[in-house]
């Protein structure tokens, strides 16, 4: 049975002590969906990094660094990091876009259109047909720069930057050639006007060209836990709007941590030493006692965290139970393994290991069924020291606190 019990508990020691940790945080920004990869050992990709797997746990190690990749940002949107750690004891950059996008300079009021989006102003003034082409061209440019500027803000992957792109290109190529048949010199304002406005949208082109639609942000794991948010902010005309894209708590395995701790074990002993002697009319008589000793304990333990509790290796000692009234005082002393569960309300752990425990026998020259001459002398014992096998509890009262 002993050798059993051993057994598993090393078998569950290799489990719980070889669990992989997250070495890369992917967060969209849009939804907040996120997911944890774990480098693969000696697998490298195309470019010579480490080939990443998924994985479903939130657990870091303590030994590497943990990368946080946002992805699908919107133009002209800021992602900041905020990282808080500590310990749990029982009472026991933001990060900058390379610009922004600016309004324009055009402005399209209801005064400027008639309700079919015609300039007026100029007709009442005796412009020619051509000059009221130019003015709407004009026109029309503007409001396609600002209607792309609107929609650039809202671009958040690859797929969606070359759909843009490709119909500003459109656009811009049509209205270069429009621009380009009419020849009055007299229309030579409205024409620059129109090449002006030309040039902010190719300008806006190289801009959506230079965004970046993710941010990589990292942190070293110190701490026992490790809350982790994620925010994003954007500017509106001076208007700033802030909202949590991520949030979630992170624990860190592989640390140390050290604790008291109170509870109660067993001690099981070779029935041969747990022998009862006792004088009957003279003679010396044995009896089988108990190979059982229930102690109540108290503890120190070593730990190192794993997953969702702390293993390793703890001290103790304890006071005997007198069951039958025959057993021996005399506090025991245990060195054990100890697997701890952490709540809310405190630590609640298993340990197996070995002790010792203090157990009487006859003096050395004496043996049972000696007569020792008299019904009213105590049969001479001697205590000595034996070792058993500890199978326990214990239990570290108290609330978390941070």
């Amino acid at each position: 049975m002993r050798k059993k019990a051993i057994l598993i508990f090393s078998l569950l020691v290799v489990i719980v002590s070889s669990c992989t940790t997250i070495e890369k945080i992917e967060i969209d920004a849009r939804t907040g969906e996120t997911k944890f990869y774990k480098a693969l050992e000696g697998v490298k990709d195309s470019l010579g990094k480490d080939s990443l797997v998924k994985i479903n746990h939130q657990y870091l190690s303590k030994s590497k660094n943990v990368e946080v990749v946002v992805n699908n940002i919107k133009l002209g949107e800021v992602i900041s990091m905020e990282i808080a750690q500590s310990d749990i004891r029982i009472d026991g950059d933001e990060a900058k876009i390379p610009f922004t996008i600016g309004e324009t300079d055009e402005t399209i009021g209801e005064q400027d259109l008639n309700a079919e989006g015609i300039v007026v102003e100029g007709a009442e003034d005796g412009f020619k047909k051509d000059s009221l082409k130019m003015e709407l061209l004009k026109l029309e440019t503007a409001s396609d720069l600002i209607s792309y500027r609107r929609k650039a803000a809202e671009l958040y992957n690859d797929e969606l930057r070359k759909r843009l792109i490709s119909s500003i290109e459109v656009h811009i190529e049509i209205y270069e050639k429009r621009n380009d048949s009419f020849d009055d010199e007299k229309l030579e304002q409205l024409k620059n006007g129109v090449i002006d406005n030309i040039e902010k949208l190719k300008l806006l082109i190289l801009e959506i060209n230079a965004f970046v639609f993710e941010q990589h942000f990292n942190f070293h794991p110190s701490k026992e836990k490790i809350d982790l948010t994620m925010k994003s902010k954007v500017t509106v005309n001076d208007k700033v709007t802030e909202r949590a894209i991520y949030s979630s708590t992170f624990y860190q395995t592989g640390r140390f941590k050290m604790f008291g701790s109170v509870g109660a074990h067993v001690l099981f002993m070779d029935g041969k030493y747990a022998k009862q002697f006792s004088n009957k009319d003279s003679i010396i008589v044995e009896r089988d006692g108990s190979n059982i000793q229930p102690s109540i304990g108290t503890y120190l333990n070593a730990t190192w965290r794993f997953k969702d509790g702390l293993m390793g290796f703890g001290v103790g000692t304890g006071i005997p139970i007198n069951v039958d009234g025959s057993t021996d005082l005399t506090p025991n002393l245990n060195l054990f393994y100890t697997c701890v569960f952490q709540t809310e309300y405190g630590r609640m752990g298993f340990n197996i290991g070995g002790g010792i425990r203090k157990v009487n026998g006859l003096k050395s020259g004496f043996y049972v069924g000696e007569n020792i001459g008299s019904t009213s002398l105590e049969v001479p014992l001697s205590s000595f020291w034996k070792p058993a096998f500890m199978i326990g509890i214990n239990y570290n009262i108290g609330s978390n606190k941070e």
